[in-house]
């Protein structure tokens, strides 16, 4: 589905207006993570990475530049996992799986 939709951004200004304003709510999305938890990475994985990264990661970082505070939006880096599991399952060692699972939902 995201395949077809990419193609219609292609010839219908609707469309394109439509990925443009999924960027731009990521965009706020990510600048909000970044002005709270001041990050040092975004990875941006999952469908979202997979299919559409490519095609919003520029207007994404663009928009984190534009809102979030000057000094984070300067730090941060946001990029593509580009896998479609969960990226931290990757870089968690399994013994600390559970542990960061734990330290999230509290």
């Amino acid at each position: 589905m995201a395949d077809r939709f990419l193609q219609a951004a292609e010839s219908s200004a609707a469309a394109a207006r439509i990925l443009e304003e999924a960027a731009n709510c990521y965009g706020v999305a990510a600048a909000n993570l970044a002005n709270l938890f001041n990050p040092e990475l975004i990875v941006i994985g999952g469908w979202l990475g997979l299919k559409l990264g490519p095609t919003l990661l520029d207007r994404i970082r663009e928009v984190v530049r534009e809102q979030a505070l000057d000094y984070t939006a300067n730090c941060v880096r946001i990029e593509l996992d580009g896998s479609a599991r969960m990226p931290w399952r990757s870089r968690v060692r399994p013994g600390r799986r559970r542990a960061a699972l734990q330290w999230c939902i509290r």
